[in-house]
């Protein structure tokens, strides 16, 4: 492992899986407990702490919809996971509101799986 093992902090590529689907993403653990998240079709933006050894939550609100001509919303993530020789896995629920009236749209459970990215 790097010089963060035992801890998130760092850039990680991964998929997300749920109802069926994978989807690709990044992600920036900092040390100050922040994240930003990046997907072919949104940003987010978040917090994570650790809760036990090698084990860390963390939850994103990831905005989508603003430039696609359709209406605004966004997605609270909140998932657990452990890090582990090659990564880290997880797992937790994803809910999709409308981001004019934070009106409930959809809620799914998700996994997820990522891989520490490659220095630059």
């Amino acid at each position: 492992m790097s010089d963060n093992a035992g801890s998130p902090v760092g850039s990680w590529t991964g998929t997300v899986t749920h109802d069926g689907e994978v989807d690709e993403y990044t992600v920036d653990f900092a040390a100050d407990g922040t994240l930003e998240m990046v997907t072919a079709v949104s940003k987010g933006v978040g917090g994570w702490k650790s809760i036990g050894p090698d084990t860390f939550s963390f939850e994103c609100k990831e905005i989508f919809n603003e430039d696609a001509g359709m209406p605004p919303a966004y997605i609270q993530i909140e998932l657990e996971a452990k890090l582990t020789d090659v990564g880290f896995t997880g797992f937790g629920k994803a809910t999709i509101y409308s981001d004019l009236d934070d009106r409930l749209i959809y809620y799914t459970n998700a996994d997820t799986v990522a891989r520490r990215a490659a220095a630059a």
